[in-house]
């Protein structure tokens, strides 16, 4: 049985304040953008590829998820069953033809965010009719 990883809050929690603080010591590099912890997250998510998931409110709306806790949980989603969902994304990455520098939480990413995107377009466009 595979147990769950440790909470990395804590050590996101300190790459965000890195962050934080680097970007709000540069004036020039001081933009609106990044000044939601949402921005703030798909930036280290986009430095970090391998390590961090990019959680905003349409990833969070299409899996139900409340927000709290959501990196230790997809951790955990990733290794239980031997890592079947692991393999999965991979087997999604390499089907669509994807270099292998795409891990495997970006592949996740991907698919959740095109997925919940795609379903409020749909949705927006019904209650617009």
């Amino acid at each position: 049985m595979v147990q769950p990883a440790p909470d990395p809050g804590p050590p996101r929690r300190a790459l965000t304040r890195r962050v934080r603080r680097r970007l709000s010591s540069h004036p020039a590099r001081r933009r609106q953008v990044t000044r939601t912890p949402a921005n703030r997250g798909k930036l280290i998510a986009r430095k970090r590829p391998r390590l961090v998931p990019i959680r905003d409110r349409i990833v969070l709306a299409e899996l139900n998820h409340p927000g709290v806790g959501y990196w230790r949980d997809l951790q955990h989603a990733l290794r239980e069953d031997d890592g079947r969902l692991a393999q999965e994304l991979a087997a999604i990455r390499d089907h669509a033809e994807l270099p292998d520098q795409i891990s495997v939480i970006r592949t996740f990413d991907i698919l959740v965010w095109t997925t919940g995107k795609q379903a409020r377009q749909t949705d927006s466009l019904l209650l617009d009719e």
